[in-house]
C-alpha cells in the first residue's frame, strides 16, 4: 500500500468514528434550540468558545511537541511522561486559581450570578486538557479504533446525561437523584454538568484502561501478520526528563501563540458578539445562540478538516525526509481540496432540508452559512500548505502568519459585527483564513518547496460555489418545489462527482 493510500485509510477511519461521534454529538442540537431561549443557547457556546481558547494556552501545545519527539520509539515513553507529568503540575496549578478567583472570573464573563457554570467549565478543562496526550499517543501509534471507540464512548455519555436531564427528567420534575431535584432555574448547567461526566469518564479510560485489544486497522508493518504486532500498550508512568521538556518546550512556545491565533480567529466573534451588537445584552446573545446554532450547520466540512488533521499530522512528521515528500504533499493538499469541495457543495446543495434540524427560531442566520464554509475550507488548505514550518522547525514562522490572521480576525470583528451583525463576523472569518492561506503558501515555498496543484484545487472550490449559484438562480427562476429542488441540485451533486472523478480517476488508480 502506498503512503497516500495509508494516508486516505487513516483518514477515513478517523472520518469515520468522527462522523459517527459528530452525527451522535449532532443529536444535541435539536434539543438545546428546542428546550433553551436563543440567549440561554448563546451564552452556552459562549463558554464552549472561552473553553477552546483556553484549551491551547493551558495544552501549551504539548501534544504537537510529543509528534515531534515521540516519533522515536527509544523516546516515545519518556516523551509521554514528560508531557503528562508537565500537564498534571501546571493543570492543578491553574485550577487553585480558577476556584480562588472564580467570582471575579464569573463577572468577566458577564455571569456574575452564575459561579456553577463557570466551575464546571474549569472542571472540564482540566480534564480535557490531560486527556489530550493520551489521545496523541493513540493517534501516533496507529491505534484509530481505540482512540474512536473513547471518543465515542464520552459523547453517548454526554448525549444521553443531557437527553436525560432536558427531556426525562424536565418531563418528570418529581423524580429525585437523592436530594437532588429538576430545577428550571439550572438551566443550560444541565450541559455543562452532562459535558462534565463525559470528560472524566474518556480520562478515566484514558488513564486507567492498560490492556489493549489487537486492532485490526493498527498499520502492519510489511507483511507481518496482524497476530505478531504487540498489542499492549505500556502503563500510564508519571516521570519528568529536563533535557526533553526544555527541547519540547522550545519547539511548542511558537505553536501555543499559533494555537491561541487559530481558536481566536475560530471562536472571537462569538465572544464578542455580546459586546459588539448594537442591542442590549439579551437581544445580543440571542443573535449569538442563531449565529451558533446555524454554524454548526457547517460540521460535515469541519469534521473533515478534523478527520484530516488527526491522520495527517503524524503522517507529514513521519514523511518528512522521505526524497518524495514534496510531491505527496502536492496530492495530499489537492485531493484534499477537492474532496473539502464536494462537501461544501454538498451542505450548500441541501441547506434547505438541513435547516429543519434546528428549532424554528434558531434559522436566521442561514445566510452566514456559506461564508462559513468556505471560510472552513480556506482553514483546510492552510493546514496542508503550512506544515513546512512544523517539519523544519521554523515554528516562528507560524507565529507570524498567525498574528496576520489574528489582526485581521480583531480589527475586522470590531469594525463589521457592530455595522454588519452576525455576517460581518461570518465575512471578518473569511477573510482571515484567505489570506493565512496566501500567506502559508508564499512563504512556504521559501523554506520546503512544493509544487501545489493551485490550477487544479481552483478550479474545483470554483466549480463547487458554481453549480451553488446556479442551483440557486434556478430555483429562483423556474420557481419549482422544494421536492424538484432537491432532485435538480442531487443531478448537480452527482455532475460534479462525476467530472472530478473524470479528471482524476488516473491519479486515484496510480497513488
Amino acid at each position: 500500500m502506498s503512503l497516500l493510500k495509508k494516508l486516505a485509510s487513516e483518514t477515513a477511519i478517523y472520518g469515520l468514528s468522527s462522523i459517527v461521534g459528530r452525527v451522535i454529538n449532532f443529536m444535541l442540537v435539536p434539543i438545546h434550540s428546542r428546550v433553551f431561549l436563543e440567549g440561554e443557547y448563546g451564552v452556552s457556546q459562549k463558554l464552549y468558545a472561552v473553553v477552546g481558547i483556553a484549551m491551547v494556552f493551558f495544552t501549551f501545545r504539548l501534544e504537537t511537541a510529543f509528534f515531534r519527539f515521540g516519533t522515536d520509539p527509544t523516546e516515545r515513553d519518556r516523551s509521554f511522561g514528560t508531557a503528562l507529568t508537565a500537564l498534571l503540575i501546571g493543570t492543578g496549578i491553574w485550577l487553585v486559581l480558577g476556584f480562588l478567583f472564580l467570582q471575579p472570573l464569573s463577572s468577566w464573563l458577564l455571569l456574575p450570578d452564575r459561579n456553577d457554570l463557570v466551575a464546571m467549565v474549569l472542571l472540564i478543562l482540566a480534564f480535557d486538557v490531560m486527556a489530550e496526550i493520551p489521545f496523541a499517543r493513540l493517534r501516533l501509534e496507529k491505534r484509530p479504533f481505540r482512540f474512536a471507540t473513547i471518543k465515542i464512548i464520552g459523547i453517548l455519555v454526554n448525549v444521553a446525561l443531557t437527553a436525560f436531564f432536558l427531556i426525562w427528567w424536565r418531563n418528570h420534575p418529581d423524580f429525585n437523584i437523592g436530594s437532588w431535584t429538576y430545577s428550571t432555574d439550572f438551566g443550560i448547567g444541565y450541559i455543562f454538568l452532562a459535558n462534565l461526566v463525559a470528560s472524566a469518564v474518556v480520562l478515566s479510560l484514558l488513564l486507567f484502561t492498560t490492556k489493549t485489544l489487537k486492532d485490526p486497522l493498527q498499520e502492519l508493518d510489511g507483511n507481518q501478520p496482524l497476530a505478531a504486532i504487540k498489542t499492549t500498550s505500556p502503563a500510564i508512568k508519571l516521570s519528568f526528563d529536563k533535557a526533553i521538556f526544555k527541547k519540547m518546550a522550545i519547539y511548542s512556545a511558537p505553536l501555543v501563540v499559533v494555537g491561541l491565533a487559530g481558536v481566536a480567529d475560530e471562536t472571537l466573534d462569538r465572544i464578542l458578539m455580546e459586546r459588539l451588537l448594537p442591542g442590549n445584552l439579551a437581544e445580543n446573545q440571542a443573535t449569538l445562540g442563531v449565529y451558533s446554532a446555524c454554524y454548526k450547520l457547517t460540521v460535515i466540512l469541519a469534521l473533515f478538516t478534523q478527520a484530516f488533521r488527526y491522520a495527517a499530522e503524524p503522517f507529514f512528521f513521519a514523511n518528512a525526509k522521505n526524497k518524495d515528500a514534496p510531491e505527496m504533499y502536492g496530492q495530499v493538499a489537492k485531493f484534499f481540496t477537492l474532496i473539502s469541495a464536494l462537501g461544501m457543495l454538498f451542505v450548500l446543495l441541501y441547506l434547505d432540508a438541513f435547516q429543519h434540524i434546528l428549532g424554528k427560531d434558531f434559522r436566521g442566520a442561514l445566510d452566514a452559512v456559506p461564508i462559513i464554509l468556505l471560510a472552513t475550507l480556506f482553514l483546510g488548505v492552510y493546514y496542508n500548505f503550512s506544515t513546512w514550518y512544523r517539519l523544519t522547525d521554523r515554528t516562528i514562522w507560524g507565529v507570524y502568519i498567525s498574528l496576520i490572521g489574528l489582526a485581521i480576525t480583531v480589527v475586522f470583528n470590531f469594525l463589521w459585527i457592530p455595522t454588519f451583525g452576525y455576517m460581518g463576523a461570518a465575512y471578518a472569518k473569511l477573510l482571515c483564513y484567505g489570506t493565512m492561506t496566501v500567506a502559508g503558501w508564499y512563504f512556504g515555498q521559501r523554506y520546503f518547496p512544493v509544487n501545489y496543484p493551485l490550477g487544479r484545487m481552483a478550479l474545483y472550490v470554483g466549480l463547487s460555489l458554481g453549480l451553488w449559484f446556479l442551483a440557486e438562480r434556478l430555483a429562483e427562476v423556474l420557481g419549482y418545489s422544494f421536492l424538484v429542488k432537491m432532485v435538480v441540485n442531487s443531478f448537480l451533486l452527482f455532475g460534479f462527482i462525476g467530472f472530478s472523478w473524470k479528471m482524476e480517476w488516473k491519479n486515484v488508480n496510480s497513488i
